[in-house]
């Protein structure tokens, strides 16, 4: 473990994005994804690897419950990555309600690591509600 740095603290990464359409391969981008952040000392939670395969045959209920209460749970400790596609994705729109309820930071995962990205690398520009109530989620890029 010479090589490893441990962080006594390590950050938690819920890794969320569309998976309804093409499962197989949302799947294994995200399979790229949590290994890229487990081996930057990121602790990785996916909803798609955690249900992968088998996602037809669970209560969906029960898997959208289960993954809202995690995120209020862990709120203060937690922050959300997005795969490419998130946009598109019920699912994860709702995760991102909870998530500006609880003022958890949100981000895009990048799959290239920019060489400004030391201290954080996989994430990328924040993404934030505007507009108020009936507002909408945009991508911050500060060009």
């Amino acid at each position: 473990m010479d090589s490893l740095s441990i962080k006594l603290e390590p950050v938690l990464v819920f890794l969320t994005g569309p998976f309804q359409e093409e499962v197989a391969n949302n799947i294994v981008k995200t399979t790229v994804a949590s290994k890229n952040l487990w081996e930057a000392g990121y602790v990785v939670i996916s909803p798609y690897l955690n249900s992968g395969v088998h996602y037809n045959y669970i209560d969906k209920h029960l898997f959208e419950l289960g993954y809202q209460f995690l995120l209020r749970e862990c709120a203060n400790s937690i922050e959300i990555l997005l795969m490419e596609g998130w946009q598109q994705s019920k699912r994860t729109l709702a995760e991102l309600v909870i998530a500006r309820n609880y003022n958890i930071p949100i981000f895009e995962y990048e799959e290239i690591r920019r060489k400004d990205q030391i201290d954080r690398p996989y994430f990328g520009n924040p993404v934030e509600w505007v507009g108020g109530e009936k507002g909408y989620w945009t991508v911050v890029c500060d060009d």
